[in-house]
């Protein structure tokens, strides 16, 4: 079963998300203002681009894309985004801990802004539960 096929049959078995999908790429859109659109691009040769909203990364493994592809969807991670004046300039993966969440890997640009107040958010994905991680406690 290609990774695809195997997304696909995770994400039918919660009729809410909502979701596209072709030979080559999936993508669940936003479920709300406070979330962001998950996507997973399969390239030839088997490696693999997911994307959370803007941030992006490339994997080589089947089984990480995928996992970061769902953890998108989750609580388990979330983004952080900063602006500055009517311009998103910077998107940081946060990956949940006991305590809090942990910054992994940020995308950015370089026009912005940069004279203009800085304002942060965090969107969040609530659409699925990982396995393993219900009785997770974060403050």
């Amino acid at each position: 079963m290609n990774v695809i096929q195997q997304i696909v049959d995770i994400l039918n078995q919660y009729p809410e998300i909502r979701y596209e999908c072709r030979a080559d790429a999936i993508r669940v859109l936003a479920p709300n203002e406070n979330g962001y659109e998950v996507a997973l691009l399969v390239h030839p040769g088997r490696h693999y681009t997911v994307c959370l909203a803007t941030w992006h990364m490339e994997f080589y493994d089947e089984h990480s894309a995928i996992g970061t592809f769902l953890g998108g969807l989750s609580e388990e991670y979330r983004l952080e985004v900063a602006r500055r004046g009517n311009v998103d300039y910077l998107w940081r993966i946060q990956y949940r801990e006991r305590y809090g969440y942990r910054n992994g890997s940020a995308v950015g640009l370089f026009h912005y802004q940069f004279w203009r107040k800085k304002k942060i958010r965090y969107l969040q994905n609530r659409l699925l539960r990982l396995p393993g991680k219900e009785n997770a406690t974060v403050m």
